[in-house]
């Protein structure tokens, strides 16, 4: 019993961590990190059963998090506020591959996040990037749209599609946990990118993009950001 009880005293009862699962076709991996003043970094790159990785970098004022499909050799990446790995936590979701990722607090707050006042429009783009060995070798902007915020008190739904690119973002600010629902689409290839976590993840801005191919060779890239601004021609 002694040394049973000196091991539980050696290691922190409230350890802060990011806590991540990787998952395809029913099995799963876990992988965690510390958590040390807001910061933590969730790395997988070496080879594994699941033939995924993944990188998830939490930093005091924003959330990365990037799935790579090495079999069908896609890149998914989300960027967004810290409040992505708040309760519930949130997932990026391809085709047959998914990562969950939350944040375990020792002493976890006790309030709900708040909402803030809205500027004026929710401006979100939609660009095409063809990368050829290695370098950028075209660019363009497929997709823009501005919409007026007041009616964001209720669910709503913003749905683009240019060429072969489409996108939805689906928005309820009062949906705490699972608020959030973004998906950008390869009509072309059947590839998608689906990012899902709690509304107060789009705090001000976030950005979703997928890549197919390897950019060292040939690659497309499509990106799609949204931004909260008062001025509608943000982001020209």
């Amino acid at each position: 019993m002694i040394p049973l009880l000196l091991a539980l005293l050696s290691v922190p009862a409230f350890a802060d961590s990011l806590d991540c699962e990787l998952e395809r076709e029913g099995k799963s991996m876990a992988v965690t990190s510390p958590l040390l003043e807001g910061s933590a970094n969730t790395v997988v790159r070496e080879a594994n059963e699941l033939d995924l990785g993944l990188d998830a970098s939490l930093a005091p004022g924003s959330f990365l998090l990037v799935l790579q499909d090495n079999a069908k050799q896609v890149r998914s990446a989300f960027t967004g506020s810290t409040e992505a790995v708040g309760f519930a936590g949130s997932s990026l979701i391809g085709q047959d591959a998914r990562v969950a990722c939350r944040s375990s607090l020792g002493n976890p707050p006790n309030t709900m996040p708040s909402r803030p006042s809205l500027p004026d429009y929710l401006v979100c783009v939609l660009d095409e990037v063809t990368f050829v060995n290695g370098a950028i070798a075209e660019s363009k902007r497929v997709l823009k749209r501005a919409v007026s915020t007041p009616l964001f008190k209720f669910p709503q739904a913003i749905l683009g599609e240019a060429g072969s690119s489409a996108f939805s973002v689906r928005l309820h600010r009062m949906d705490f946990n699972k608020g959030l629902d973004v998906t950008l689409t390869d009509r072309g290839t059947g590839a998608f990118a689906r990012f899902t976590g709690p509304a107060a993840t789009l705090r001000t801005s976030f950005m979703l993009g997928l890549t197919q191919g390897d950019r060292a060779t040939r690659a497309k890239f499509q990106r799609l950001g949204c931004v909260f601004s008062n001025d509608p021609k943000a982001l020209d």
